[in-house]
């Protein structure tokens, strides 16, 4: 390698991002007014008959392998439903995610236009899980995911985010995912 290649590559290397690789927190939030296919909308906290509810209407998360779509409760434990299916009908909702974005990203130090577009709905009933993955892009300018806790009552929830060698783990029992127990806010991870 010549010698201007290794100066370039070394000073690559040395190169600090201004922000983490991982951001999270918690903060009282509106409901965000999700309708279901079937009319129903969604009650905060999620109570047990409406989480066994979601769940019939639900598929049961798959995962991807490759090219392949694989459906393994050893791998993956939990139901989902496309973000299509679900209409939000309350606007403050829309400035919330918007806040959350626009902090997340300060987090991250990423500069410009961020935003979060709606995917999947999650539920992890009791024992749900997901094996260590690493998320695929879902559209070109992707760069993270960012997931939303929303209230209900339950244990375990804990979220382990690796990058470089390092492990941050996000508890997502708590509303505060750092520890505090206050049960009305949302959780956010990115």
């Amino acid at each position: 390698m010549s010698d201007v290649l290794e100066a370039l590559l070394q000073s690559v290397l040395n190169i600090q991002g201004a922000g983490d690789f991982q951001a999270c927190g918690s903060r009282r939030s509106s409901h965000p007014g999700i309708i279901f296919p079937d009319g129903d909308e969604l009650a905060l906290p999620l109570s047990r008959a409406q989480a066994r509810e979601i769940s019939s209407m639900a598929e049961v998360a798959p995962y991807g392998k490759g090219e392949e779509t694989i459906r393994d409760d050893s791998v993956r434990k939990c139901w989902q439903m496309d973000a299509s299916e679900l209409r939000w009908i309350e606007p403050k909702w829309s400035k919330t995610t918007k806040r959350i974005v626009q902090d997340v990203s300060k987090d991250l130090g990423v500069e410009g236009q961020v935003k979060a577009e709606p995917y999947k709905l999650l539920l992890h009933g009791e024992g749900g899980f997901f094996l260590p993955h690493r998320d695929t892009e879902k559209l070109g300018e992707m760069f993270g995911t960012l997931i939303i806790a929303l209230p209900s009552r339950h244990e375990g929830g804990e979220l382990l985010i690796r990058h470089g060698g390092e492990e941050v783990p996000i508890d997502f029992s708590q509303s505060d995912p750092r520890g505090s127990s206050e049960n009305s806010r949302s959780k956010i991870s990115s």
